[in-house]
């Protein structure tokens, strides 16, 4: 059988949060793209996270 393989993966995250919470997003982000998973996937393939706070719209 053959099978097909995926060469890259791109996560592209907003989270909207209130300002007081904002610091620790910035916490959470920082675990997200450098966690075990993500290390691991990368090893194999590209991986592009995109991750920040959402914007409030206007």
């Amino acid at each position: 059988m053959d099978l097909s393989w995926l060469d890259c993966i791109e996560l592209d995250v907003k989270v909207e949060v209130d300002d007081e919470d904002a610091e620790v997003l910035e916490e959470c982000l920082s675990i997200v793209k450098g966690c075990m998973v993500t290390r691991s996937i990368a090893e194999g393939m590209e991986v592009v996270i995109h991750a920040e706070r959402a914007k409030p719209e206007a």
